[in-house]
């Protein structure tokens, strides 16, 4: 069996699923509408009346949340610095065999969703006049990183029983030292553990009605 399998979800988008961790990175329910509820709609658009906003995301994954956060900064002229770390990046026979037709607009293209994955890592790419890119391959709990410096932060690694550490009480605390205050933490997980951790790393937090297929989903304030 591949390591990584590519399937459709129901709202004709694809996600992959991956023999490692025994998980897909998106809700078989919809990737493209999982990913707008949960990272566009509850989370970037709670800053469309900043013209500028710098996003961090702990799980690159597939980089649909980061074509969808560049099609909506687009679409409100908003400059975006946006981060992703990701220890397992996806090989390139995998990532281009994604295709998100949908999404072909007039602001985004097949070929900004390619730029996504074939800019280099670990340095500052800019993608569009309005979106830049830093990908790293990194250890999430051990890499370096300047505190208060994010606005929102987008938590999409695989869920807490594939990796446990990425939802600790130590991981949300260091979430919280890298947003800035006022900042917004969005993830689809509504797991209890995991929210108590946000409370304890300081958050506040607060359940919202989950994408189709989860009943919840959270948000946590800085």
């Amino acid at each position: 069996m591949p390591e990584f399998e590519i399937i459709a979800t129901r709202d004709g988008s694809p996600t992959i699923h991956s023999q490692r961790f025994g998980a897909t990175y998106h809700s078989l329910h919809g990737a493209v509408v999982e990913s707008m509820h949960v990272f566009i709609n509850a989370g970037l658009n709670c800053f469309g009346h900043l013209k500028k906003i710098k996003i961090f995301e702990l799980g690159f994954g597939t980089g649909l949340n980061a074509l969808l956060t560049l099609d909506f900064g687009l679409s409100l002229d908003q400059e975006i610095e946006y981060t992703a770390i990701d220890l397992h990046p996806l090989p390139e026979t995998v990532f281009l065999g994604l295709e998100y037709p949908q999404l072909d607009t007039n602001r985004i293209s097949g070929k900004d969703f390619q730029s996504l994955h074939t800019c280099p890592w670990n340095q500052n790419v800019q993608i569009t006049t309005n979106f830049s890119l830093t990908k790293i391959a990194d250890d999430w709990l051990s890499c370096q990183l300047e505190p208060n410096q994010y606005d929102l932060f987008y938590l999409d690694a695989f869920g807490p029983t594939c990796q446990p550490e990425l939802w600790s009480e130590d991981s949300m605390m260091k979430a919280h030292r890298i947003l800035a205050k006022g900042g917004i933490l969005v993830s689809y997980c509504a797991q209890g553990q995991f929210r108590r951790n946000l409370k304890s790393a300081g958050f506040r937090v607060e359940k919202l009605q989950g994408p189709p297929g989860k009943r919840e989903m959270t948000r946590a304030f800085t």
